[in-house]
């Protein structure tokens, strides 16, 4: 569930300001791909739920080795955008394992725009009955 309410929250910060600024303020203040952390911690929370050891570690590796593969994209894809900003930007914020930010972000707080979210909601909800159905399956089989 956690995992679910970073990549919602996350979501719902960038949304407005995605492709017209570097986002650096609410979760991108504590990590720059808090997306992808939310559904990593998601998946951790699933493969938990479920008690297999299999699918926890398969999809681990599978999501952690995509992720790889698209963080060095879209942080190449950035650096060729935003130039000395992004630089900047990845110097004071780590990758995936959040920190406490240093200083004020230097964007307006987007999250006014949660209302926006309300898209996200139902991916968020097919998520965690997915979790139950999962849950149920290996009880009753």
């Amino acid at each position: 569930i956690g995992g679910s309410a970073l990549r919602l929250w996350a979501w719902a910060h960038i949304r407005p300001w995605k492709g017209k600024c570097l986002v650096q303020s609410g979760p991108y203040a504590y990590c720059r791909h808090p997306l992808y952390l939310g559904s990593l911690m998601a998946l951790l929370g699933l493969g938990a739920i479920m008690q297999n050891t299999l699918f926890f570690v398969g999809s681990v590796i599978l999501c952690a080795g995509t992720y790889a593969v698209k963080i060095c994209i879209e942080e190449r894809n950035l650096d060729a955008r935003f130039g000395a900003e992004w630089r900047s930007y990845v110097l004071r914020t780590p990758l995936l394992i959040p920190r406490r930010p240093d200083g004020e972000p230097s964007v307006p707080n987007p999250t006014a725009h949660v209302f926006a979210a309300a898209s996200e909601l139902p991916g968020a909800i097919m998520f965690l009955a997915l979790a139950v159905c999962a849950e149920l399956a290996e009880r009753f089989m």
